[in-house]
């Protein structure tokens, strides 16, 4: 009776082994693969990571149409504005390049952007942190861009923010009788922006180009965009 006591103890002892290194295997698995599936969204070296980014930006994501060199032979005196799709601070500065790039040109009136609530990063010549509109308008004067042809508009936030600036831009360029819209975004926003756009804008008679800046995020923020932009076209 004893010896089956202690061979059942023995028995149990030796499962509760098994199963400890079984669990402790499968956490290890886990973690590898968690680790190498990171390591391959976040490292531009990880194999086929450089593949796939081009396929996704150059194949999907990417949409831009530049204003044609003749264009204003085409038309006479045409109204155009630029509008700067919102964004972080980071890209914003990448977008601000094209836009000013574009304003110094010529020809442009205004360079619209969006109103964004907020505090920035600290100004020792005023002694405060900007606000968010402060340090827009600040950038863009920097770049060359005269602050009274910088206008920021308050437009209502809600959770297809692109959707949203699409709307409530269209109808204002619309309200003012511009010819052309400049759309500046990041490269990898550009097919969405166009879809977007290319719906509200439709029978307005405004002529719409894409721009795209030089500001390239992370293999997994593009793959978030490749779905926002299926979720996109489907709402629609």
């Amino acid at each position: 009776m004893l010896f089956h006591f202690q061979s059942s103890i023995i028995i149990r002892v030796n499962r509760t082994k098994d199963n400890a290194k079984k669990a402790a295997s499968l956490y290890g698995l886990t973690f590898i693969s968690i680790l190498a599936i990171w390591s391959f969204l976040y490292f531009d070296s990880f194999p086929g990571h450089r593949e796939l980014y081009s396929w996704l930006v150059v194949e999907r994501l990417l949409s831009v149409d530049p204003v044609p060199n003749d264009f204003n032979e085409l038309r006479s005196h045409p109204k155009k504005v630029i509008y700067v799709l919102s964004g972080s601070q980071k890209s914003l500065s990448y977008r601000f390049k094209i836009a000013a790039s574009l304003y110094r040109k010529g020809d442009i009136e205004k360079i619209l952007i969006r109103s964004r609530p907020g505090l920035t990063e600290f100004d020792p010549l005023l002694g405060r942190n900007l606000t968010n509109d402060e340090w827009s308008v600040k950038k863009l004067e920097e770049l060359g861009v005269q602050k009274r042809n910088v206008e920021l508009l308050s437009l209502n936030y809600r959770f297809f923010g692109t959707l949203a600036e699409a709307q409530g831009i269209s109808r204002e360029v619309t309200r003012r009788g511009y010819d052309v819209l400049i759309l500046v975004s990041s490269p990898y926003h550009t097919a969405r922006v166009r879809q977007c756009f290319s719906e509200y804008l439709k029978n307005k008679g405004i002529n719409m180009y894409v721009y795209g800046s030089d500001d390239y995020p992370r293999l997994w923020d593009l793959i978030l965009e490749y779905f926002k932009l299926i979720l996109y076209k489907n709402i629609l």
